[in-house]
């Protein structure tokens, strides 16, 4: 019973860390599609460390999510 529980928790986890890697890639996208849009003369003074910031985030996530997986792996 106590690994029916521990296992609804893990997956608790995997699905708010896919939501929030969800949520990341959406906010990469519109980033890219302002950037896009963006006149090209001012290409030059682009700050990209909201990219880089999004990147790292996702990143985080990733690592996240990896580690719920290989939580579910030890419980098998």
């Amino acid at each position: 019973m106590q690994s029916v529980r521990d296992l609804s928790l893990v997956v608790e986890r995997v699905d708010a860390q896919l939501e929030m890697l969800a949520q990341s890639m959406r906010g990469m996208r519109d980033r890219l599609q302002r950037l896009s849009t963006a006149p090209s003369d001012t290409s030059l003074g682009l700050d990209l460390q909201p990219l880089r910031d999004t990147v790292e985030h996702a990143s985080r996530h990733t690592q996240a999510l990896e580690a719920a997986v290989n939580e579910v792996q030890t419980l098998g």
